[in-house]
């Protein structure tokens, strides 16, 4: 089991009200043992970079702070995070553990999510892949919000930005960052038909005794490899 811990703020708006909060936020993870050391640790980077590139001094919007900020009436700039319900805790770490997930790309297994922040006075929140009562995140949320899934369940560094425009999806891939996983070695498929064989290799031919008639009284039948 790898554990890595950090710490972020960001800001909240809900009912109206816009509330700065601070998060402790642990992820538990198990490494696939097919995969290679270097790519398990291009998994934790991607994890790493996420939370303080992606969720670090952003705006946490729920659809209603969506609908407000659309057109940016207050003409601020940030980066966002939409999530498909308001932006609380509970929720928020679901969103967090299915966004881990997908950025791994299997490369390790996110086994639990533990969040914990200052508005919540001490409550904290664990999603854990243990829990058979586990349900995925677009199984939780009303068929109107599933759109706003999809940013959650997306692999690569997506992010809305906040502007005098409004909310723009901002895409990128983890090429741009440098944080790409390394491709799969190619299998080994032997000696092509059409290669010449190694020196040191015994054609069964040669390898098989030669028969030599004894005397000439022997049958002329009799085989003689050559």
């Amino acid at each position: 089991m790898i554990s890595v811990t950090n710490k972020f703020a960001a800001t909240l708006y809900i009912n109206g009200v816009l509330f700065p909060n601070f998060w402790d936020i642990t992820i538990n993870m198990i490494p696939n043992p097919a995969a290679t050391v270097g790519n398990n640790n291009v998994a934790m980077d991607r994890i790493q970079y996420y939370v303080e590139n992606m969720l670090d001094n952003s705006l946490l919007l729920g659809p209603a702070g969506t609908k407000l900020f659309d057109k940016n009436p207050m003409k601020i700039e940030g980066a966002c995070n939409l999530l498909p319900s308001k932006p609380l805790d509970h929720l928020f770490t679901v969103c967090l553990y299915t966004k881990f997930s997908s950025i791994v790309e299997k490369m390790l297994f996110i086994d639990s999510v533990v969040l914990e922040s200052y508005q919540s006075n001490g409550l904290r929140h664990t999603y854990n892949s243990e829990d058979k009562k586990i349900t995925p995140l677009h199984k939780i949320i009303d068929e109107e919000f599933l759109e706003y899934c999809e940013y959650w369940y997306d692999p690569d560094p997506v992010l809305f930005r906040l502007d005098a425009d409004g909310l723009q999806l901002i895409k990128q891939t983890w090429s741009d960052v440098d944080l790409l996983f390394e491709p799969p070695d190619e299998p080994d498929v032997g000696l092509l038909f059409d290669e010449t064989p190694d020196k040191n290799i015994i054609k069964l031919d040669s390898f098989r005794p030669k028969i030599s008639p004894k005397n000439s009284d022997d049958d002329d039948t009799t085989p003689t490899k050559t």
